[in-house]
């Protein structure tokens, strides 16, 4: 081998021997291994590096007789990599002495561990809980309001001698009904009177005054002394009762206690049938049975025309019935 050949060789050996001991430094420090480890590892393979660059001088000359032949090496760009394809050696065009490992008693590295965000999760191993929905506050209730006191139903009664006899049970039946009564109670009272009755109350009057203060209800007992002093005449009768209705007014519910005499049986059936049959035509006027009560049951005085001391709660408790069954028919 010539002297310049032989100058060549030497030289590829030299940066063959450089860049390996370039990549197995690197690999080294990257290696996650320990401080020891490291240092073992870096010294055995600086002396595989020297046994390989002795091989690879050694192998760039090989005899052929007389004359040597050059094995082909790679130019300096093309080198064929010494690495492991993960770890790849970034091309440099000057090479790099590799620093020295850290010292052995450089206190370790430690990485600040990553502050996670609180956690609303209950402990491994405890019950899952659903929270509890928050109780809204309750508004204080308002104080109940007493029931309002029902309004009485006011009611008007036109009477003769038998309501004003009965007037101690009346007013307390009425009373204990829910109604308040407006009376106007007179003995002798007739519907009309005439010129041979000057000390009869006129009932029209009577009915005209209580009917101003405007009763839910009107109530009339009349016609026990009309059927006494006058023959029994049915158109006398109708005419009768007609004058009072018009003058309560026909839209105003009016109850009719109808009439009974012992000495007058006759015309008090009379003027009843009257009084029945305009009741059946006139949806406003309910007929309170007295009669009924009189003839069915011992009410009467030994006169057969007022009540007595029973009588007289009858005879209240057969207005105060008919009066409350008309409040509700209108109602």
């Amino acid at each position: 081998m010539t002297t310049p050949a032989r100058s060549r060789a030497a030289g590829l050996a030299g940066a063959l021997f450089v860049l390996m001991a370039v990549v197995v430094t690197v690999y080294v420090a990257t290696a996650p291994v320990s401080r020891a480890a490291g240092r073992d590892a870096a010294n055995a393979a600086d002396r595989a590096v020297k046994r390989g660059a002795a091989a690879a001088i050694a192998s760039t000359v090989a005899p052929a007789g007389d004359s040597t032949t050059l094995v082909p090496v790679p130019s300096q760009g093309t080198l064929p990599p010494t690495v492991p394809s993960s770890s790849p050696v970034p091309p440099t065009s000057a090479v790099t002495p590799a620093p020295p490992p850290p010292p052995t008693d450089a206190p370790p590295t430690t990485t600040p561990p990553t502050t996670a965000p609180p956690t609303t999760a209950p402990p491994a191993g405890a019950p899952s809980v659903a929270p509890a929905p928050a109780t809204p506050a309750s508004a204080p209730l308002p104080p109940a309001a007493s029931a309002p006191s029902p309004v009485p139903h006011v009611v008007g009664l036109v009477g003769d001698s038998l309501a004003f006899a009965a007037g101690g049970a009346i007013d307390p039946a009425f009373r204990a009904a829910g109604l308040r009564a407006i009376l106007d109670l007179a003995p002798g009272r007739r519907i009309d009177v005439r010129n041979d009755s000057v000390h009869a109350s006129a009932g029209l009057e009577a009915v005209r005054g209580v009917a101003a203060f405007r009763p839910e209800v009107m109530i009339v007992q009349l016609g026990t002394n009309d059927v006494f002093f006058d023959a029994p005449d049915r158109d006398r009768y109708v005419a009768l009762i007609s004058s009072v209705l018009d003058e309560i007014g026909r839209d105003v519910p009016t109850v009719w206690v109808n009439v009974w005499r012992t000495d007058q049986p006759v015309a008090s059936q009379l003027f009843d049938d009257v009084l029945q049959q305009s009741a059946a035509l006139d949806l406003n006027l309910h007929v309170a049975d007295w009669a009924a009560v009189a003839r069915a049951e011992p009410v009467l005085r030994p006169d057969g025309v007022h009540p007595n001391g029973f009588g007289d709660t009858r005879f209240a408790r057969t207005m105060v019935d008919a009066t409350a069954l008309a409040v509700l028919a209108h109602h």
